[in-house]
């Protein structure tokens, strides 16, 4: 009973979180006449600040520290954070220029270009389903090319960077917020030198309409809380129904993008159908897993019965 209490709530904590990324698009665009550099410059320094408390909060502070008393352990976490903020700065420079449709495209294609990266780096096996999926995702990213004006480079930017980001922190495993501490704490030294290195310039200075300034510091917590929100909800629920969330976000993405008219035509439109061909063929070979997965766990009881 508590497992399946648990499981409703971890359900209903990973929609609130793919809702609240999906619709950050939308929040970005509040205020239109506010530079990227300058929502990249806030995000990162107060989200450094929320992070580490919320790794003192969630007691993942040992790690941090042990993390920190070993150099030799920082560069991959070094280059992380350094994806991490291309990521970041990729995703307002985006919705700045009227590009959002590259956002759901970047996430939509994230998880295939995950399987990609792990065939490739980590030898992970390739099965048929998500063979057809990688093609078709593949020649969807064609598609969008044959229109060299609409080419997704930010979008392109967007999935390669968190793509590479996963595979670093898979295979230099640490508590999740003790990882995104030191990750912001590294963009947050690179920020301030920034803006050290630049004077004049206005990126950090507070706005002088009090809401505006509310806004901007949003940023900060609303990243690190749904980090902690997800790592709740991934605890809470299986791995497949986790994957099969994932697309919430980019859904929403699209919707808003459509919307608030960005134009979904040509080149564009048929490299989403062939994207989404390879969505769905990646969520049949998710669901063929699981059921796999499942039968060899019923096999593996059974045996240890008739013992």
């Amino acid at each position: 009973m508590n497992e399946n209490k648990d499981a409703r709530l971890g359900l209903t904590v990973a929609l609130i979180t793919q809702c609240i990324w999906g619709l950050l698009p939308l929040w970005t665009g509040l205020y239109t006449h506010t530079p990227a550099m300058q929502l990249f410059v806030w995000r990162v320094l107060f989200c450094a600040l929320t992070a580490t408390i919320f790794v003192f909060l969630l007691n993942q502070h040992q790690a941090l520290f042990a993390l920190l008393r070993s150099p030799r352990r920082w560069p991959p976490y070094v280059f992380a954070g350094c994806l991490l903020a291309c990521n970041w700065f990729g995703f307002f420079r985006c919705v700045e220029v009227d590009r959002v449709l590259e956002v759901s495209f970047a996430t939509y294609l994230l998880p295939l270009l995950s399987i990609a990266v792990g065939v490739l780096f980590l030898r992970e096996k390739l099965t048929i389903w998500t063979g057809v999926g990688l093609t078709a995702a593949a020649l969807g990213v064609g598609a969008m090319f044959l229109n060299a004006a609409g080419a997704p480079w930010f979008g392109l930017l967007l999935a390669t960077t968190f793509a590479t980001y996963t595979v670093i922190r898979k295979m230099n495993p640490i508590a999740p917020l003790a990882g995104l501490a030191f990750e912001t704490w590294v963009m947050a030294l690179g920020v301030t030198a920034f803006l050290l290195l630049t004077p004049g310039n206005t990126y950090f200075a507070p706005s002088g309409d009090l809401a505006h300034t509310a806004w901007m510091i949003s940023f900060g917590p609303q990243t690190a809380l749904t980090m902690v929100m997800f790592n709740f909800a991934t605890h809470h629920l299986k791995l497949s129904t986790t994957g099969m969330l994932q697309f919430v976000s980019p859904t929403i993405v699209l919707v808003t993008a459509l919307l608030f008219g960005e134009p979904l035509t040509g080149a564009k439109a048929a490299g989403f159908a062939l994207i989404w061909i390879g969505v769905v063929c990646y969520m049949i070979d998710a669901i063929r897993a699981r059921a796999a997965h499942k039968a060899e766990m019923e096999r593996t009881i059974e045996s240890l019965d008739v013992r």
